[in-house]
């Protein structure tokens, strides 16, 4: 989950073998943003926490193209 989400509802987002819906009801936040949550610690775990995203990548072409 991305910084800033309290530390309870880490620990309940990563319990194996339930839905993100049950565990969302359960945080009282939608399943949609849990999803989102999750995905993101996915991306950041994969690509590391200084990875660059898309708007970046894509300020970077341009400043390339253009110095």
């Amino acid at each position: 989950m991305p910084r800033g989400v309290p530390p309870q509802r880490r620990r309940a987002g990563s319990r194996r073998g339930r839905s993100a819906r049950d565990v969302a009801r359960e945080l009282g936040v939608n399943h949609e943003a849990l999803r989102n949550w999750v995905e993101a610690l996915h991306r950041e775990r994969r690509d590391g926490p200084a990875a660059v995203n898309g708007e970046k990548r894509a300020e970077l072409a341009r400043l390339r193209r253009h110095p």
